[in-house]
């Protein structure tokens, strides 16, 4: 994320506003690692500093979420999708905070939106925004 935001040329502020923040704290969280990259908001910061979309999501998605990634690409595979993810020479490396497993903190996710769709029956003992 920072190589991508020093890459644009652009300031913190002029990509949080392209990004639909308000403040640009927020790309300062996540250039430093302090709060993970929304997914959704990867096209917008693709978009504002010119990086691949899809490569960045591959790599979100990787360090976020796995198994659900895995899902994703086994589905594509099996499709023939036109576009495979093809194994780049560059890399993106995402840093985000550590998920958290205590029962307070799952109480509350619980209660909070969800951030991604849960395929499963029950709630695990550790979760990942």
């Amino acid at each position: 994320i920072a190589d991508a935001i020093e890459a644009s040329g652009k300031s913190q502020r002029e990509i949080a506003t392209e990004m639909g923040y308000e403040r640009p704290n927020v790309v300062s969280m996540m250039k430093n690692g302090d709060m993970r990259m929304p997914l959704e908001r990867i096209p917008a910061f693709a978009a504002a500093t010119g990086v691949d979309a899809e490569l960045m999501l591959r790599t979100a998605m990787l360090e976020y979420m796995p198994a659900t990634w895995e899902v994703v690409a086994a589905s594509r595979r099996q499709t023939g999708s036109d576009r495979a993810f093809p194994v780049q020479d560059a890399q993106i490396n995402i840093r985000g905070p550590a998920p958290t497993s205590s029962a307070s903190s799952n109480s509350a996710r619980r209660s909070a939106a969800p951030t991604s769709t849960c395929l499963c029956s029950s709630w695990t003992s550790v979760t990942r925004p």
